[in-house]
């Protein structure tokens, strides 16, 4: 007969307990928390094995998940803006809808990661404030060709430049965010000779 015990998951500046679960380990207290709709902003979670875990829509703002292990875990439509992913395994992970804005992905394991369909073959490029939002741009090199998340966007390059010629037209926003995948494109072709 499997025990359980009660697991905590504190903050990651203070220690205070932001959930406790009737959970034999610290990936059952998540999912719990995850699927009492719990705001886990902050969390501890340096080092947790989540492999696998549903955490669809899951809101991680700020949460250390350094060294943490997400390959294969549903990450879609999570919120990870500044949060701590520095050498997390996020190998296969679905992305697709997250909010990565801000977050350290230093060392990330980012092989194919799911990002709506596209699988991301490594570390994308943050590009910011730019818009009329002063937005942050991420461009993903995927098997499909760049990815771009940017406000509500998330799509192919060359989708979000007719997205860009049809709100902005010929403004000092589409130039610069034309500037941005132009320098995007000759980055990512460098990375890609430079592996090669």
């Amino acid at each position: 007969m499997k025990t359980t015990m009660k697991t905590t998951i504190k903050n990651r500046w203070n220690d205070t307990v932001i959930y406790e679960a009737d959970a034999s380990d610290i990936r059952d207290a998540v999912i719990q928390a995850v699927c009492s709709c719990m705001h886990l902003r902050g969390a501890n979670l340096r080092g947790a094995n989540l492999s696998g875990a549903n955490l669809r829509g899951a809101n991680l703002r700020g949460a250390d998940l350094s060294g943490a292990n997400l390959s294969v875990a549903d990450l879609s439509g999570a919120n990870l803006s500044v949060a701590d992913l520095r050498g997390a395994d996020l190998g296969e992970a679905d992305l697709g809808g997250a909010d990565i804005r801000g977050a350290d992905l230093g060392g990330a394991d980012l092989r194919e990661a799911d990002l709506g369909g596209a699988k991301a073959l490594g570390i994308p490029l943050f590009i910011g404030p730019i818009g009329s939002r002063d937005d942050t741009m991420q461009v993903w090199p995927t098997d499909q060709g760049l990815f771009v998340i940017t406000g509500c966007f998330r799509g192919a390059i060359d989708e979000f430049l007719d997205a860009v010629k049809s709100k902005h037209g010929t403004s000092q926003h589409a130039i610069d965010y034309i500037d941005a995948c132009e320098f995007s494109a000759n980055v990512m072709r460098r990375r890609h000779t430079d592996a090669t």
